[in-house]
């Protein structure tokens, strides 16, 4: 006599599934530490742009996702704080920069004595230079002049100057467009910006003998009288008149 064989027994619940992955929330830590660090890297920061908003987005998005995939939160967290974190000291800096610049005495009308410090040109006609002017490490030459905005630069309008900057130091001098600023015929001072269209001056390291020219920008219409120059964004202030 024979027997069936028992049915099989069936499982009580189904088998524990393992945690799917969040790699949205890793994705977006690495962009917002990548951000962070380069953010203290002066001209190479402006990269940093791209990545803070990438990376806080996708930290956002691992945030969310958190919740069904059971991990990745800390990432996620860790990702959107270092993104913010890497605009703060990109806007820092150069709020430093603009202060640095703002606060120093300048050359019309300042008290100082420093030989060196004075880097403006006389207008054609005007006699002979100083010998301050003669003596400067770096010689700073402006001209108004036209620019077509970029295609990243919106519907804004612009005032651009072109400058020329020579070193006759010995020390190297950096130049960057963020280290100008210009003050309109009533006084006031602008910050230059940084443009996209064509002429615009570039980064440049100079040594003895160098120059380097191209445009300086700034957002808004006005009637430009003298630019000021920053050698390296925190050393000595040069000026000169806008022709």
């Amino acid at each position: 006599m024979t027997y069936p064989y028992p049915p099989p027994q069936q499982p009580f619940g189904a088998p524990p599934q393992p945690p799917a992955s969040n790699g949205v929330a890793t994705a977006g830590m690495v962009l917002g530490i990548i951000a962070l660090v380069v953010s203290f890297i002066p001209v190479l920061n402006f990269v940093i742009w791209p990545l803070a908003v990438v990376g806080g987005i996708l930290s956002v998005v691992g945030i969310v996702k958190s919740d069904r995939a059971a991990k990745g939160k800390g990432a996620g967290i860790a990702g959107l704080v270092t993104s913010i974190a890497s605009v703060l000291v990109f806007v820092g800096m150069y709020a430093l920069v603009a202060a640095a610049t703002d606060s120093r005495p300048h050359l019309n009308g300042s008290t100082s004595t420093t030989p060196h410090a004075e880097a403006t040109s006389k207008p054609d006609g005007a006699g002979s230079k100083s010998p301050a002017a003669e003596e400067a490490p770096v010689n700073v030459t402006a001209n108004k002049a036209p620019y077509t905005p970029g295609a990243l630069d919106g519907e804004k309008s612009y005032t651009a100057i072109k400058v020329v900057v020579r070193n006759k130091g010995t020390d190297k001098v950096t130049v960057n467009p963020l280290y100008f600023s210009a003050k309109d015929a009533k006084g006031f001072k602008h910050q230059a910006t940084l443009g996209t269209g064509d002429g615009v001056m570039d980064h440049a390291e100079l040594s003895r003998g160098e120059n380097v020219e191209g445009l300086v920008v700034f957002e808004g219409a006005f009637d430009a009288a003298k630019i000021e120059f920053n050698d390296s964004g925190f050393g000595t202030t040069y000026s000169a008149p806008v022709k």
